[in-house]
């Protein structure tokens, strides 16, 4: 564990990003609000842009040494965690830019998941060393930031979740292109979803199932480990995926021959009940009140803000001069 004060104040090297934004929703007047947290590459340097939901405004920004992989709030949405490499916490109370902590993990870090009670963080490290012999699932101590475990059994997952009892983490290997269950107390592997992954896939919870973007198809694995349905994609791939806070619905970004579309599907049936050609490809985040996904195009260089209500795109937001998106997230945070 490492304290420092790395991250730079940096509001003009995000300002660049334009928003109007039209939520359609009254602002919150109470003690929180929704920010949406953008993470741009540019080059081997990153940065993060944080809008105001409500009023479209771009109210805060800071540096980054690396550019995000994943961007995670805490629970209670009082802090942010990126993962960059290593992992960065900052508080999203502020929005300072100063760092309150950072973890060191190895050094390729993908993404950050909680368990239930928020009390450990779960990263996806990425291999690196000797035949990566520092990748695996690292878990750390939420109160005092430090490594308390590593779970070797996954060599370099890419994309992580926690079940709803804190006992199975699901996990995106790189290496083998599959979905590995893993068991937290025998940090061993219990199951293994072969052909539903690549390396761009993306994965997400709702109740006690999992659902996997990857490949052509959103692909949902039931309690018992098993594919128990499927969606095909009409043969885009998979690059996003977002599940509204009800879970009823899941946003899927794919694309074909560069052409982006947005696919929502009812997951009650696993039916594609709109497919929006937005043009855009990439990260997803859906607002709390699940009338606006967030899609980061990872080759347009922007962010695409899309009214659920008819999947039309409502506002783009511009990436900064040289940079393109890389991570997102949209969450509640908490007043002073």
């Amino acid at each position: 564990m490492t304290r420092s004060l790395r991250a730079r104040r940096a509001l003009a090297a995000t300002a660049a990003v334009v928003v109007t934004l039209t939520t359609g929703a009254p602002a919150r007047a109470s003690d929180t609000r929704t920010l949406a947290y953008i993470g741009y590459a540019t080059g081997q340097t990153g940065s993060i842009a944080v809008v105001d939901v409500a009023t479209g405004a771009v109210v805060a920004g800071w540096d980054l040494d690396r550019p995000p992989n994943g961007l995670t709030p805490k629970p209670d949405g009082r802090y942010l965690y990126v993962a960059d490499g290593n992992v960065h916490v900052f508080d999203a109370t502020e929005n300072d830019g100063e760092e309150v902590v950072s973890i060191d993990v190895g050094g390729f870090a993908n993404k950050v998941a909680f368990s239930p009670d928020a009390t450990l963080a779960y990263v996806a490290e990425g291999s690196a060393g000797a035949g990566g012999s520092r990748g695996g699932i690292y878990v750390t101590d939420v109160a005092t930031d430090a490594i308390v475990g590593r779970i070797r059994a996954v060599a370099w997952p890419t994309d992580l979740a926690i079940s709803a009892d804190g006992r199975t983490a699901y996990a995106l290997n790189f290496t083998a292109g599959a979905l590995s269950v893993v068991d937290l107390a025998t940090k061993t592997v219990t199951a293994t979803i072969t052909g539903v992954a690549d390396s761009s896939s993306r994965l997400s919870l709702a109740g006690d199932k999992v659902y996997v973007a990857g490949k052509t198809k959103l692909t949902e694995v039931g309690p018992d480990n098993r594919i128990a349905r499927q969606t095909d994609l009409a043969g885009n791939y998979a690059r996003g995926l977002a599940i509204t806070p009800n879970g009823r619905t899941a946003y899927v970004s794919a694309a074909y021959n560069q052409v982006g579309a947005l696919f929502t599907v009812d997951l009650a049936t696993m039916a594609v009940t709109r497919r929006a050609d937005v043009g855009a490809w990439g990260h997803l985040a859906v607002t709390p009140d699940g009338s606006r996904v967030f899609l980061n195009d990872t080759v347009g260089e922007r962010t695409s803000v899309i009214d659920t209500a008819n999947g039309y795109a409502v506002d783009q937001l511009h990436a900064p001069a040289g940079a393109r998106p890389t991570s997102l997230a949209v969450f509640q945070v908490p007043g002073d």
